[in-house]
């Protein structure tokens, strides 16, 4: 399957060969895109981030700006957001539908604990969608993202606890792997940023049996 991108303002576009599309998460290859000199340089600063294993403020901040073109898909009534490219050639992103705040996927509910400041936690409050990856401490060999919906509020201040829908990445690695009560720490990067708890499992695919 192929997917045509365009920005908002329909300046740069980008062919896309669908490889994955698992629940909202599109995985491809640019076949030609019209990117400009400015977009590729966002790119480049994303990629060497992600590459010195920089995973905090400083990638959110390029993230949102590689979000900021406001990307669509020919054809589909979808909002882009998480755009990532690699080698301006491996591209992924989620999609949710136009004007909702609901993410497509949820794998578990989970308490989440931030550290303070003080503690090692963040400077600032994070917000639904905020992408920290995720080590279960029971596999601690194998790390994934995990996306983090909050409920009942928006915003998460560090040294607070919250209930949230996680949505993670690598699911055919965690199949019939989750628990309920099972533990993991949410960081970004070599840095902690809290603990949480796995309070039921949505995705049943991802129960232990």
């Amino acid at each position: 399957m192929k997917l045509i991108l365009t920005d908002k303002n329909n300046e740069h576009k980008a062919e896309v060969l669908v490889e994955s599309f698992e629940e909202n998460l599109v995985q491809g290859i640019i076949v030609s895109h019209t990117f400009d000199t400015n977009l590729i340089q966002k790119i480049t600063e994303f990629e060497d981030l992600v590459n010195s294993f920089v995973i905090g403020e400083l990638l959110d901040e390029i993230t949102d700006q590689l979000d900021a073109y406001g990307w669509e898909v020919t054809g589909k009534d979808w909002t882009i957001y998480a755009f990532q490219v690699f080698e301006l050639k491996h591209i992924s992103f989620r999609i949710k539908k136009n004007n909702s705040n609901v993410f497509s996927s949820v794998d578990f509910i989970a308490e989440l604990s931030f550290l303070t400041t003080k503690l090692g936690g963040r400077k600032n409050p994070v917000a639904s969608g905020y992408r920290p990856h995720i080590e279960f401490e029971e596999y601690p060999e194998y790390l994934t993202s995990g996306q983090q919906t909050y409920l009942g509020q928006e915003t998460v201040a560090p040294g607070a606890t919250v209930l949230a829908e996680i949505s993670i990445l690598s699911k055919n690695y965690f199949a019939n792997k989750l628990y309920e009560n099972m533990t993991f720490k949410f960081c970004e990067g070599p840095h902690t940023m809290g603990y949480g708890k796995i309070l039921e499992v949505v995705n049943l695919s991802l129960k232990i049996k």
